[in-house]
């Protein structure tokens, strides 16, 4: 019968059996195993090692599980009680109408009394310590369950996720290496099966590892009476934030960056340190919310943070007294809130697990976009131009949903600047992922000669559609058309702005604010042009060069104001004919800021004509290179005659 599951294995997915054929070995899957057992062990000793404290000396009766500090806590409400009525009676005699001074005398006596008792009681409580007969051994172990049960959910995260990425890296980067990659391209197996079966099988120890620990998972939970809804929850957002992950690691194992066998670190360690970012981060706004969702346990921090906060106040949760001394990750003892087009998405954990799972497909589709590009054909971009479009509406939607839901002038502000910062990465990437070089804009010109048929209709040009869709054409209108998507949505949200807001989000009035836009497309533009310019060149290493020339063109302005000391209050005008103009714009008058921006659009212009004179350049030696070719052509069939 194994034989038969391992031969339906092989036929359904050959890649999948061949992962697992090479890793799933005894003596592999025994340390695997091994491991998981001692983690396990780890997590369990570490916590109960709290156990032995609980029966030191040294334990006060003010600790978090000694009985006393109730009895405590409650003589300390009735004595503050006490002492609130007496100074209402103090109040009551002291008045004019009721003046009694024996009253009086006798009342300070009594409030002096009291509030030495409140005052001895914390120093009372510290000096004794706790009986074994007052510790409440039964919290320890409600505590004891809910501490491991998160904290072996975070190791499991933490394993799978980072080590998968590293093992997914390294296996196409060997594979490469040792060129069997090509072979497995070339082989009748569809890009999906070839690329799912990496997934499930490069790791397989890894999720043999995870497996022996779910039993564990569930005593601990079930004994920590989480909801079998939230751990359910916790395992669908668990598996898809795999399948991110792992395809993203893919999508990076196919990208020649240059670092050789130091590129599975560079994943595995990106992707560690944004998971301890995220698992000690608080979420105040909509957009880090958004980015919290990326990590899977931020969905197991939704569900515990309110049962840990009731419980943590002393109060009764069922048969679970919990106690102040649970320890937890502080990015998982806050329950997040999240709107998206004024909806609460987290006012129930069922629309935010959906919302999560959503944003994880979403952007998993698109990954799986580019895998489908790379994997067959090594050299295309990982997106094409048509792709790039779709994929900035999805982004400017999710962004623009997350934005108008803000509320607070000062929370919206934030938000804006990071969604700045989004699609200035995003054009920055666009850029260098679309921009074609020499060679390739030479093939676009050689197609363009050879079905050089032109249609009637402007958008129905070939050329326009050429320039907008092929992906060996000059990018300048592809980055515009990106650049109209960005931009058209954000403008519109701010027309219906009060100006006041506008005001306070931005320091800038409804008019400036439409200058800042139309800076931000022209320097786009530049960047793009210029870029476009340079990887059309004849020189070594164009792309190195164009990414020297382009941050030299963005970082310098910016750093020489800063090392000279130059403030945009007092010379706004070099700030606006510079690659920051928006620092000047709130300083600056309406016709600077104008003749700064034409002078943008007369840069852009004087690069366009350039690239213009460029392609003529490339297109007439291209067609000289086929007509020298076509007369070798003509030499060699025409017959000699003597």
């Amino acid at each position: 019968m194994g034989l038969n599951v391992l031969d339906r294995l092989g036929d359904s997915n050959p890649q999948l059996f061949r992962e697992l054929k090479g890793r799933l070995k005894p003596r592999n899957a025994a340390i695997a195993i091994a491991l998981s057992l001692f983690g396990q062990l780890l997590i369990i000793f570490g916590r109960l090692s709290g156990l032995n404290r609980l029966y030191q000396p040294n334990y006060g009766a003010d600790q978090a599980y000694c009985r006393l500090r109730d009895t405590f806590t409650q003589q300390r409400t009735q004595h503050q009680e006490q002492y609130e009525r007496l100074q209402g009676q103090f109040r009551h005699y002291s008045s004019s109408e009721h003046f009694d001074p024996a009253r009086i005398a006798q009342l300070k006596d009594n409030i002096e009394r009291v509030k030495g008792q409140i005052q001895k009681l914390p120093q009372d409580l510290y000096d004794i310590a706790c009986p074994a007969d007052a510790i409440d051994i039964q919290r320890w172990w409600n505590d004891f369950y809910l501490q491991s049960f998160v904290w072996l959910s975070v190791g499991m995260v933490f394993v799978l996720l980072v080590v998968g990425t590293y093992l997914l890296i390294d296996d196409l980067g060997k594979e490469e290496r040792r060129d069997t990659l090509n072979f497995v391209r070339l082989s009748p197996q569809s890009t999906q099966s070839i690329l799912v079966g990496k997934i499930l099988g490069v790791p397989s120890l890894v999720y043999l590892a995870i497996a022996f620990a779910l039993p564990l998972y569930i005593f601990l939970g079930l004994s920590a009476q989480i909801p079998l809804a939230a751990m359910l929850s916790f395992w669908a957002i668990f598996a898809a934030s795999c399948a991110f992950f792992f395809s993203a690691a893919l999508g990076l194992g196919l990208i020649r960056l240059g670092v050789g066998g130091f590129k599975p670190w560079l994943g595995g360690g990106a992707l560690l340190l944004f998971l301890v970012f995220e698992l000690n981060s608080y979420a105040r706004t909509n957009f880090f919310t958004w980015v919290k969702l990326f990590a899977p346990f931020s969905i197991l921090g939704h569900w515990i943070a309110p049962i840990v906060n009731t419980h943590s106040s002393g109060e009764m949760h069922g048969k679970i007294y919990y106690s102040s001394r649970i320890d937890l990750p502080s990015g998982l003892d806050n329950a997040f809130h999240l709107e998206w087009f004024n909806l609460p998405i987290s006012l129930a954990g069922l629309s935010l697990v959906i919302f999560a799972l959503l944003n994880y497909i979403l952007w998993t589709g698109w990954i799986w976009q580019a895998l489908n590009r790379r994997f067959r054909h090594p050299h295309a971009t990982l997106l094409s131009k048509r792709q790039s479009y779709w994929l900035l509406i999805c982004m400017e939607v999710v962004q623009l949903g997350l934005l108008v839901s803000e509320a607070e002038v000062g929370v919206v502000e934030e938000n804006v600047g990071w969604f700045v910062v989004v699609n200035v990465l995003f054009f920055l990437g666009a850029i260098a992922l679309l921009a074609p070089h020499r060679q390739a804009v030479q093939d676009w010109m050689r197609y363009r000669r050879e079905s050089h048929q032109q249609r009637p209709s402007f958008w129905k040009n070939k050329l326009v559609l050429d320039l907008i869709e092929h992906e060996n054409s000059p990018i300048v209108i592809a980055m515009a058309i990106n650049l109209a998507i960005a931009c058209i949505p954000f403008a519109v949200w701010a027309l219906f702005l009060p100006t006041e807001d506008i005001q306070l989000i931005f320091n800038l009035n409804k008019l400036q604010f439409f200058f800042a836009i139309a800076f931000f497309i022209s320097l786009v533009s530049i960047v793009a042009t210029l870029a476009q310019l340079i990887l059309m060149m004849r020189v070594k290493q164009p792309a190195i060069w164009a990414v020297g020339v382009v941050a030299a063109f963005l970082i310098l302005p910016g750093l020489a104001f800063g090392t000279l000391g130059v403030h945009p209050r007092e010379y706004p005008t070099w700030f606006l004919f510079s690659t920051i103009p928006w620092a000047g714009l709130q300083y600056a008058a309406t016709s600077t800021i104008a003749m700064a921006l034409l002078a943008n659009f007369g840069v852009l212009a004087l690069l366009n004509l350039q690239l213009v004179r460029q392609l003529r350049a490339i297109g007439a030696s291209e067609f000289k290179t086929l007509a020298a070719r076509d007369r070798d052509v003509l030499k060699i069939d025409t017959p000699t005659t003597k």
